[in-house]
């Protein structure tokens, strides 16, 4: 399988008033993937995006922030031959949303939130979501968030147009998935410091899945599920060392639940990660270390991959001013150089999808380099 990306995003900022800020941005996504099956030969399947988003900002009083905004997509298919036996029949699409988010600060120490976002899918299913919060900081070190949010997932154009008469086909009925989270964080700070203990509860609703086999055999269908709760606990530091140095660290677990119908959660139970930064005059440098505990074995018998185990990650991240060598201004450009995974470990998940026998599949890359260049015109 080859799969060739090409995203791009032209952004405009401007101050409409000294309260008010104005936001344009459009976006424009390429996906071209080319895979090989054996005795039926090439299958290509490419998909274009469009992506148009405008924000308001505004401050009209002191204590009082409000964000509103409206975004606009145009998804379709691109090539491809429709007498392959596997097809995506061609879809244009143009799912849509609006959104206002509000926050106002009560004297110093009480800030109210609220926020409110209306989607509109692909093929016309629409919802309304919210979102709430208060945060309070009665001492000056020490404050506590109360949140609740929702959000939304519409179904990808593979699950809603895959036309795969021997093995799945899509469903232009779908619902979208929907997640409902409440945290409870209790934080402090200085100006050296950084702590806090936060408690999680997510129930995602109208999970998209394959559904069962039919009788007589496939080809199955994506259909709407049951729900899925997860619930944990997280600790998060971060601690200045020096001006220009700095340490993090986190530890999250959490337990999960499912109706009969869902696959088990192939997230792991325990998460920790560790990173460390230096800064100086043009540049920085960073380690960050992950660990995800292994995901829970679901059957005894022998996978034709590898079983899954926990996983230790690396990663290296250099970023440096190359104006002194380029002739510019200082601050105006910002070279990248990034590995992951530099113990070049073997990434695998639990995969439920083979003929309801499970087994693995690769979950991630191996050892993998990026670099990059940013200029500021």
């Amino acid at each position: 399988m080859r799969v060739n990306k090409f995203f791009g995003n032209l952004g405009y900022r401007t101050d409409l008033h000294d309260r008010m800020t104005l936001e344009l941005n459009l976006t424009y996504n390429l996906q071209k993937t080319d895979f090989a099956r054996i005795g039926l030969g090439d299958v290509d399947k490419n998909s274009e995006d469009w992506l148009g988003e405008a924000t308001l900002f505004t401050n009209p009083l002191d204590n009082l922030n409000i964000v509103l905004g409206y975004l606009q997509e145009y998804q379709k298919k691109i090539g491809g031959d429709e007498s392959d036996p596997v097809v995506d029949p061609p879809y244009n699409v143009e799912p849509k949303s609006a959104y206002a988010q509000a926050d106002y600060k009560i004297g110093k120490s009480i800030k109210l939130i609220a926020g409110t976002q209306w989607n509109k899918a692909a093929y016309g299913s629409t919802d309304l979501l919210s979102r709430f919060g208060i945060i309070l900081t009665p001492y000056k070190k020490w404050g506590l968030k109360l949140l609740r949010g929702e959000a939304f997932r519409a179904p990808f154009a593979l699950e809603t147009s895959l036309a795969d008469m021997a093995v799945l086909i899509g469903n232009k009925d779908l619902e979208p998935e929907k997640i409902v989270t409440y945290d409870a964080q209790l934080f402090y700070h200085d100006e050296k410091n950084y702590a806090a203990i936060t408690y999680f509860n997510s129930e995602i609703k109208n999970l998209i899945i394959r559904g069962p086999y039919p009788t007589p055999p496939p080809p199955r269908t994506f259909t709407n599920g049951g729900q899925q709760r997860f619930q944990g606990i997280e600790l998060e530091a971060k601690r200045f060392l020096t001006p220009h140095w700095h340490m993090l660290g986190s530890f999250m677990h959490q337990e999960n639940n499912q109706t009969s119908d869902i696959d088990y959660s192939v997230v792991p139970n325990d998460m920790f990660k560790f990173g460390t930064a230096y800064t100086w005059d043009w540049g920085s440098a960073a380690l960050f270390y992950s660990f995800f505990s292994k995901p829970p074995r679901l059957a005894t018998e022998v996978v034709v991959n590898p079983e899954p185990d926990a996983i230790n990650l690396l990663s290296l991240n250099v970023r440096v001013d190359p104006s002194k060598w380029l002739d510019i201004p200082k601050g105006r450009s910002v070279l990248t150089f990034r590995v992951e995974n530099l113990f070049d470990e073997d990434i695998y998940i639990p995969d439920f999808q083979r003929g309801g026998n499970p087994n693995s599949l690769p979950g991630g890359p191996g050892r993998t380099f990026y670099c990059g260049l940013k200029v500021n015109f």
